[in-house]
């Protein structure tokens, strides 16, 4: 099917399918059902194509093949000028490597073309525990961190309060496995007693419609991004240790600004980004990206990222203003502990957070110079709104 931006088509050989800007992630799932397909893309339906990709972007196959925008084979893309290029491994490669992860600034993507992989169904859900078994659920995470060799999971844990002195453990659990259910690589949590869980076998279109059930209509929303670094358990267990107790100290701040009642979700979940991340990344786009992500000599990376969501506008300055302070409070606890990384994943980062610093002093200057050559009159950086603009 095809109209303007919404082109979505499988390919003859099964191999690849070309996806228009138009569309969110459920879409694609669904459309890819029929034929036993999935994508590396978006873990929640309501999430859009182009800015998950052109992030970098995680998604529940990452541990297999990388960032979702490492298995983008192709960018149509409209230039400033208004000519019309395609980017990819052979063709304006300095482009193809900037659109994995440098944002909307080099030109509009018209069209992706992503790698297929086949999925008839994974075994998945959420498995909540409650405020008793919270430290254990943080210890189960720095031992998926630190010793996970299973490439077929993923895995997004998350703590949420209950109110200003209580929280809940939840972990997003996902088996890339139509057969096995309850895999090694998740004993440490599945041995916790739950108060809820919806593990089981499912397509990946019906898991992400169940996680999409997280996004609330007509509400507001703020994420937050941040990131720890740890070569061993100890390390990894501090990242996740430091942060979730620095963000649960806050919290009397903001029930003391923002009732209640109006508040319909606060949250910090942590994204393990590891060697079998990186090795699947290298082995799905060895022209690698701009991400500057470099496990070997920093360790695994502790992506994480706080999360409010509240129902009355007039909150706005309260939340924003109280996320700034838990996030410097987070980074400084951090950096004492010498566990701070600059890598901000774009896909959860604020509007006022910095991300290309985290992609390294080199890659910033590759991007500046791609977008240079690209859009000479900077266009996009000037007239387009939205997004992280790299600079003139």
């Amino acid at each position: 099917m095809s109209s303007n931006l919404t082109v979505l088509d499988v390919s003859d050989d099964r191999k690849s399918v070309e996806v228009g800007p138009g569309f969110k992630w459920g879409d694609v799932y669904t459309y890819l059902e029929q034929f036993d397909l999935a994508v590396a893309g978006g873990r929640l339906a309501p999430v859009g194509v182009p800015g998950l990709l052109l992030g970098g972007g995680i998604s529940f196959l990452g541990n297999q093949h990388g960032w979702a925008a490492d298995n983008v084979l192709e960018y149509e893309v409209v230039l400033a000028s208004g000519n019309i290029v395609t980017a990819s491994a052979t063709s304006n490669r300095d482009l193809f490597w900037a659109l994995k992860g440098g944002s909307s600034n080099f030109g509009i993507v018209t069209k992706f073309t992503l790698r297929t992989f086949v999925s008839k169904k994974v075994w998945a859900g959420a498995y909540s525990v409650g405020p008793d078994h919270v430290e254990e659920f943080l210890a189960a995470v720095a031992n998926y961190s630190a010793f996970n060799t299973d490439p077929l999971s993923h895995l997004v844990p998350m703590v949420v309060p209950l109110d200003a002195t209580s929280a809940m453990g939840s972990a997003v659990i996902f088996y890339d496995s139509e057969t096995v259910s309850a895999p090694a690589c998740f004993e440490a949590f599945l041995s916790i007693p739950s108060i809820s869980s919806t593990l089981g076998f499912k397509t990946m279109a019906e898991f992400a419609d169940e996680m999409g059930g997280l996004v609330v209509d007509k509400i507001n929303d703020l994420f937050v991004a941040g990131t720890t670094v740890g070569k061993d358990y100890d390390t990894l267990y501090a990242g996740v240790k430091i942060t979730n107790d620095v963000f649960l100290s806050k919290l009397p701040e903001l029930y003391a600004a923002v009732p209640a009642s109006d508040i319909s979700l606060i949250s910090i979940n942590w994204q393990p980004i590891g060697d079998l991340w990186q090795a699947g990344s290298k082995a799905a786009n060895p022209g690698g990206n701009p991400l500057g992500i470099d496990v070997e000599s920093k360790g695994t990376y502790l992506a994480w990222a706080e999360v409010v969501e509240w129902r009355s506008e007039k909150y706005n300055g309260a939340v924003n203003a109280w996320l700034k302070s838990t996030t410097e409070a987070i980074n400084n606890a951090t950096k004492a502990a010498g566990i701070f990384d600059a890598y901000n994943y774009m896909g959860d980062a604020a509007g006022w957070q910095e991300v290309y610093a985290g992609y390294g002093d080199e890659n910033v200057e590759k991007l500046k110079n791609v977008s240079r050559a690209y859009d000479p009159e900077r266009l996009f950086q000037t007239l387009l709104p939205g997004g992280f603009k790299i600079g003139a």
